[in-house]
């Protein structure tokens, strides 16, 4: 498995990934800028991946200790047009009694 670093998501900007970079296996094809779904202690974050094929000797750290990138992070669709109020009582008339 090839080993590859990751900056993390910013929690107040979504659009930014910096900080330390940090060390996983990939156990899926990865490239250059790809945004991922990491495992951490504290559950799965979303990184960008800023390294690839990085050597066993520049991870800093066991590399037995290291966990795994399964999968790219899921992209959120748009949201859709939610019907407001005002959208449905206009076009559906008022049950009469």
């Amino acid at each position: 498995m090839k080993i590859v670093q990751v900056q993390f998501q910013s929690k107040h900007n979504k659009d930014l990934f910096a900080g330390r970079e940090y060390s996983y296996y990939a156990a899926i094809p990865l490239k250059l800028d790809d945004i991922v779904a990491v495992p951490t202690k504290h559950g799965t974050g979303v990184a960008k991946v800023t390294k690839v094929n990085v050597s066993p000797d520049d991870v800093g750290c066991d590399i037995r200790l290291l966990k795994s990138i399964e999968s790219l992070a899921e992209e959120k669709a748009p949201k859709e047009s939610q019907p407001t109020i005002n959208d449905t009582a206009t076009s559906v008339p008022a049950p009469t009694f």
